[in-house]
């Protein structure tokens, strides 16, 4: 009888070896992306409008080129605007809260900052009062304030179950106070969040995202880009 148990633990054993080593792997490669990346700007001192990105990796462009980053598309479209970049690689919304410009203003100002807060589980309270300071500090320097914070991050392809389940459950915690925030702010909030069954990006996983599958191709980018303009749109933002 001993036979099936001592099998089950083999197994099981085997499986954690294998995800352990799997994910020590995806990790070295997230590293050298981000080792290569390198965020978008364009300083026009005359441009007009002027734009602030500010935020992590997302915000960086971290997967991509600088041009197929969300600043790069905006840069696309707005061939005369002024596009400042304010972002750091790991910085959760404490960091961009501590490093906010506070020397100039801006027709809109994107925010790209969360997803370190979800993976690493930042302390709720402690978050929330980091994201109202941001918002002020935001709503003051900019005429326009849009934020994202990343789409079902358990829906990346770098986690499976069941760090999968644990990371979609802190979305939609975080996803919760985002929403409330950025309302009685007056913050224009991007909500990216998708099930499976509706998430465009991983029914093409090869297409958006990146070799550390977390981190976003010129594709997946694009594809937050799309939901920005139609939230700008839905919101009455035009630069």
């Amino acid at each position: 009888m001993w036979i099936i148990p001592a099998i089950i633990s083999f197994a099981l054993f085997a499986w954690i070896m294998f995800e352990g080593m799997r994910f020590a792997w995806l990790l070295s490669q997230s590293a050298k992306i981000v080792q290569r990346s390198q965020a978008f700007e364009r300083r026009i001192n005359s441009g007009s409008p002027r734009i602030l990105v500010a935020g992590d990796s997302t915000a960086v462009g971290t997967g991509t080129t600088p041009e197929g980053s969300v600043a790069g598309h905006f840069a696309a479209d707005f061939p005369h605007a002024d596009i400042r970049n304010v972002s750091t690689n790991g910085w959760k919304v404490a960091d961009l809260l501590t490093a906010f410009p506070t020397d100039g203003s801006f027709d809109l100002i994107l925010l790209q900052i969360g997803a370190n807060d979800i993976m690493r589980g930042t302390p709720e309270g402690e978050f929330e009062t980091s994201l109202a300071a941001l918002f002020d500090k935001a709503t003051e320097a900019g005429t326009h304030v849009v934020v994202l914070h990343s789409g079902n991050v358990g829906l990346a392809p770098m986690f499976r179950w069941p760090a999968s389940a644990i990371m979609r459950t802190r979305t939609l915690r975080y996803r919760a106070i985002y929403r409330r925030i950025a309302s009685e702010k007056g913050v224009a909030y991007v909500d990216l969040y998708r099930e499976k069954k509706d998430d465009v990006m991983t029914k093409d996983i090869a297409k958006h995202y990146a070799s550390d599958l977390l981190h976003l191709t010129a594709d997946g980018y694009g594809v937050w880009y799309d939901a920005i303009r139609k939230t700008m749109t839905d919101a009455g933002i035009a630069l």
